[in-house]
């Protein structure tokens, strides 16, 4: 899974859009293929929490769980 940078949509793979960039002509042109988000955002891989299974960023998580289950945790085991 993978999450778009602009508009904060969770894909599949299989639901991003393919682009060409002209990179030089070198032997008559060469372009790179990359995939982006349908809106034309810039993707990065998901990772899914392992409390409330949204997914997020990777930077976002703080080991394998999401900001909010994880001050959940964190404030479950301080009472304990």
């Amino acid at each position: 899974m993978v999450i778009c940078e602009d508009c904060g949509d969770v894909l599949d793979e299989s639901e991003l859009k393919q682009e060409r960039s002209y990179i030089s002509d070198y032997m008559g042109g060469c372009y790179e293929t990359y995939s982006v988000c349908p809106c034309g955002g810039e993707v990065v891989d998901a990772k899914r929490c392992e409390i409330c299974g949204e997914y997020f960023r990777e930077d976002e998580l703080h080991d394998c769980y999401c900001r909010h289950c994880f001050l959940l945790l964190s404030f479950n085991q301080s009472a304990k």
